[in-house]
């Protein structure tokens, strides 16, 4: 019977596939990133403009379903619009707050032509290693000298640190500053400027750089990479996260601290 069972088991083995077949390859035959088991692709959730016509010196805003490792993204070409054989390069901006990569142009795109937009973010990551996944379609806009420029997709003005001040008072000094809580730093400029988190040698403020600040990993409800959770607590008296204008107003103010 044992032989039997055995000449069962080897006739199966032969003819069943692997367990964990090869992963998706590239053109090149090279294997493809793939999500980690506890992770997800990271996909764009939207692009702005969608399609259609666009202003010579526009903002194109690709929002994304988690938060980027920022330093995954500083390469050259990252996005760009195709039109025929010319190449349109630009500028590209990070906000934090919105999971959103902003695009601009270095000079005026050409009136009365056609571009597609290109994305080369196959390094791209999420704070947690999840590889990027390209969107199965990119739009095409054609250009109009007399159409608006799609405007930056948030109040860019400078900000001081005494109107971030104001939130960390109304929303943090009950525990920051409190003799009940004497270890906790306080949220003052020069020491989020200097303070660094013990454990995880991370800068509270890393000064022009939000994404490895980490007072908004804290701050932000829902980052997936921090000591304990967020603050405000949730035992708190004030338990409400921080609002994402609040949140922006902080990272304007991290990204050119007065």
């Amino acid at each position: 019977m044992r032989r039997v069972l055995s000449a069962i088991a080897l006739t199966l083995a032969a003819s069943c596939t692997p367990v964990d077949p090869e992963g998706p390859l590239d053109e090149d035959g090279d294997p493809i990133p793939q999500p980690g088991p506890y992770d997800t692709w990271l996909e764009v959730e939207s692009i702005t403009p969608a399609a259609g016509e666009l202003g010579r010196e526009p903002w194109i805003a690709l929002r994304f379903g988690a938060y980027l490792d920022d330093d995954s993204f500083r390469s050259f070409g990252t996005m760009q619009l195709e039109a025929g054989g010319i190449t349109q390069r630009g500028e590209i901006r990070y906000v934090m707050t919105d999971k959103t990569l902003y695009w601009r142009p270095y000079a005026a795109l050409r009136s009365g032509f056609v571009y597609e937009l290109d994305l080369t973010l196959e390094g791209v990551e999420s704070v947690t290693g999840a590889p990027f996944l390209e969107p199965a379609e990119l739009p095409t806009y054609r250009v109009d000298a007399g159409v608006a420029d799609a405007p930056f997709g948030r109040d860019d003005s400078p900000v001081t640190f005494d109107e971030v001040s104001e939130i960390f008072d109304a929303r943090c000094a009950s525990c920051h500053g409190s003799d009940d809580w004497p270890d906790l730093v306080e949220l003052q400029r020069e020491q989020l400027l200097t303070y660094v988190q013990p454990n995880l040698d991370r800068v509270m403020v890393r000064a022009g750089d939000p994404s490895d600040s980490y007072l908004m990993h804290k701050l932000i409800e829902d980052y997936p990479d921090r000591q304990n959770g967020p603050c405000p607590p949730t035992w708190s008296d004030d338990p409400e996260p921080l609002t994402r204008d609040e949140l922006w107003l902080i990272e304007r103010w991290i990204t050119s601290p007065d």
